[in-house]
């Protein structure tokens, strides 16, 4: 029950900010133009920030990971090494 209040609230926010934004804002990108609202300016541009943070969090992961599996290996052999 709590979920779905914080998804109306959330929900119902998202629209006061996209008809209070609802402006037609011209964006030009390289030889292109385009005329969009505000509110889906500023979603696509947060958007593509939170895709552009996963992808450097999923690399600093992936090598945590790496560093983790060798790691354990080494710790395997030694134990296996001494006995």
């Amino acid at each position: 029950m709590k979920q779905l209040i914080t998804a109306i609230v959330i929900a119902l926010l998202a629209v006061i900010f996209a008809l209070q934004n609802a402006v037609p804002v011209k964006v030009t990108l390289f030889l292109w133009d385009f005329n969009l609202s505000l509110a889906l300016l500023i979603v696509l541009l947060l958007i593509m920030g939170i895709l552009a943070a996963l992808l450097v969090v999923s690399k600093i992961i992936w090598n945590k990971n790496s560093q983790i599996k060798s790691l354990q290996r080494t710790i395997k052999n030694d134990t296996a090494a001494k006995k």
